[in-house]
């Protein structure tokens, strides 16, 4: 059995690591040494800060012919600057985050216990027939990673080229044993090549941009990512194809992945692969009654469902009524900090390793 993990930026948002977007811009906009020709663009966040919360769409809706000289000139220049930014603060964030060496294994065999054993937080009927379906001998694990950061790695005390293994009880009289195959970044990380920017053409408003775009690379993922030589879109979704149940935590579903959702829909409701949700919120009241996280949480389902029906536009009304057997949300849940009291919790944030390790 394949496993692959979708893993979004509430991820490192989790481990009290402020690379949101909404973060980034604040932080764009106090920066000092700044480019006067950035001026324009810093003017656009202020002025709309609500659109900045995805920047690359909001990068690929700025009008660059508006600024009195060749558009194709303005963008590269403001693209290689904004992007170049990005990177400077997610080195930043990314050098906050450190497990010890000495704590790696300890880290990782406790989170990849969590991630394994999804059914522990699932309804009793949903929790049997996943477990009724777990019945091999050994489970290979994915990592498909949107994020730029090296966090991932460092939780699973993972390396290139090999494979980590690990033995997992999932029940009273089941053990198995669990392969970490891979840690791919679908965007590059900070150390290599990465890629910034948007899934489609029709997300880039300036239609010179556009042009030059489709014939470049420049902010379209999929033509950046053959330009720089990097393979990391096809062996991503190539992955997805192979898996067996895929588990997605801390993804926005946001449009300039598009494609993605796209090949997940087909998975999900073309193939009956099992998807199971684990949805994140950092932002709500710590007393909130149940019920109301709960409708939250819902409404959280309810995006992913519109992201995922757009390769079927139909679909969304029918993902709203009824939910196939076959996708599960998590809902968060109460658990213990060690110190005699209760917190609520994302499924992935049980870990110790939630914030232990970040700086201040």
């Amino acid at each position: 059995m394949t496993i692959t993990y979708l893993i979004g930026n509430g991820f490192d948002v989790g481990l009290n690591l402020k690379t949101d977007y909404k973060s980034f811009i604040d932080w764009y906009l106090a920066k000092q040494n700044v480019s006067s020709e950035m001026n324009w663009v810093r003017r656009e966040m202020r002025d709309q800060p609500n659109r900045w919360s995805d920047a690359e769409i909001a990068f690929g809706q700025l009008k660059f012919a508006e600024q009195g000289k060749d558009s194709v000139q303005v963008f590269n220049q403001s693209y290689d600057s904004f992007s170049a930014a990005f990177v400077e603060y997610l080195v930043e964030r990314n050098k906050l985050f450190e497990i010890p060496e000495a704590e790696r294994r300890k880290t990782a065999e406790e989170f990849i216990r969590r991630v394994v054993c999804l059914h522990e937080y699932m309804s009793p009927q949903c929790s049997q027939l996943y477990r009724e379906q777990m019945n091999s001998q050994q489970v290979d694990i994915n990592f498909l990673t949107f994020n730029y950061t090296d966090t991932l790695e460092q939780i699973l005390d993972f390396h290139a080229g090999q494979s980590n293994e690990f033995s997992v009880q999932v029940s009273n009289n089941q053990t198995i044993k669990v392969l970490v195959k891979n840690v791919h970044h679908v965007h590059g990380t900070l150390d290599d090549a990465y890629v910034f920017g948007v899934d489609i053409p029709d997300q880039i408003v300036d239609p010179d941009v556009r042009r030059y775009c489709e014939r470049n690379g420049g902010m379209l993922k999929a033509k950046a990512d053959a330009k720089l030589g990097l393979l990391n879109r096809n062996w991503g979704m190539d992955m997805l194809r192979r898996s067996n149940r895929i588990v997605t935590f801390g993804l926005s579903f946001g449009a300039s992945d598009t494609s993605w959702w796209k090949l997940l829909y087909d998975r999900v409701f073309s193939n009956g692969m099992w998807l199971v949700m684990c949805p994140f919120r950092n932002d709500l009241p710590e007393r909130l009654s149940a019920k109301k996280r709960g409708d939250v949480y819902m409404d959280e389902k309810k995006k992913v469902f519109h992201s995922l029906s757009i390769a079927n536009p139909k679909m969304e009304a029918q993902l709203e009524e009824a939910s196939p057997p076959n996708i599960i949300s998590l809902r968060p849940c109460k658990v213990s900090d060690g110190l005699g009291k209760e917190h609520w919790c994302d499924y992935f944030r049980l870990s110790t390793l939630a914030g232990y390790y970040t700086k201040k």
